[in-house]
């Protein structure tokens, strides 16, 4: 794929696609935009997101709501945000990810 085709790919495609199925080039563009792969929400906190606490694509308008797959509309987050929002909009006051309220064994 080339970089024009992934900066077009997704656009209006408000099929669930798992990130796994979505192209390198298209989540390298959501990498580029970023400044690299971390979870925008942890880092509101205050929080690092642990090497081992997965990242998963995220999108910012959810496709229940009318989002689409478009690079724009994607962004990585933490395994524990990303689920524990589900169809919602993204928080402006995120709140402390599951990983970091547990309590040391």
């Amino acid at each position: 794929m080339t970089r024009d085709e992934a900066l077009r790919w997704g656009l209006g495609d408000t099929r669930r696609v798992p990130g796994p199925d979505m192209p390198a080039e298209v989540l390298a563009l959501v990498t580029e935009r970023m400044g690299g792969r971390y979870c925008p929400d942890c880092q509101a906190v205050g929080l690092v997101t642990p090497q081992d606490v997965p990242l998963e694509v995220d999108h910012v308008q959810p496709v229940a709501k009318g989002g689409d797959n478009h690079h724009l509309n994607l962004r990585w987050a933490c395994r524990s945000h990303n689920r524990g929002r589900g169809a919602r909009p993204v928080p402006r006051d995120p709140s402390a990810p599951a990983w970091a309220r547990r309590k040391p064994t």
